[in-house]
């Protein structure tokens, strides 16, 4: 497998390599985004729910009751005001936060999972693969020699030959 890498939401690539095309840690909304966040009255309270993403599945339930209006209102204004999709960005910073708890802990997927608020297992591994481009024991590996400075393991992970998709199970 492996060719031309899929280009996904928030600019996240899914490259044929054992290195994240895009590192969960490094993600930040553009200041430009946030600037348009903090002038909107309405769409100010997200710039927490952002910094500290909510712990439950149904993200845009949970923003619709914070804001106290409608999911749709919400999602376009969003939209209008960023350029960005509402779930999408909060999506990403959830799973910053379990990147960096993947990175500094020993937690099983499902823990992570769990308390992150993603809805289970898959949904997790989804989400987090499409904005990584990893699988996490991959990602966590990668992260740890990184955080390390191992530049051995760094360049085995990165010269594999087999594309994350292509591991047998």
């Amino acid at each position: 497998m492996g060719g031309t890498p899929k280009t996904c939401a928030l600019g996240a690539s899914q490259a044929p390599s054992n290195r994240p095309s895009v590192d969960p840690i490094e993600w930040r909304i553009s200041p430009k985004a946030l600037a348009s966040l903090e002038v909107d009255p309405v769409l100010s309270p997200l710039i927490e729910l952002i910094a500290n993403p909510p712990r439950c599945a149904r993200v845009l339930v949970y923003v619709s009751k914070q804001v106290k209006r409608r999911q749709r209102f919400i999602r376009e204004r969003f939209r209008e005001s960023t350029g960005l999709d509402v779930v999408e960005v909060i999506c990403a910073a959830k799973t910053r936060r379990a990147a960096l708890r993947a990175r500094d802990t020993e937690d099983k997927v499902e823990t992570i999972a769990r308390s992150e608020g993603f809805g289970d297992r898959t949904a997790f591994w989804r989400a987090f693969r499409r904005r990584c481009g990893l699988g996490l024991a991959e990602y966590r590996a990668w992260a740890r020699a990184k955080k390390l400075g191992d530049q051995l393991t760094l360049e085995l992970l990165s010269s594999a030959s087999v594309a994350p998709g292509d591991r047998p199970l």
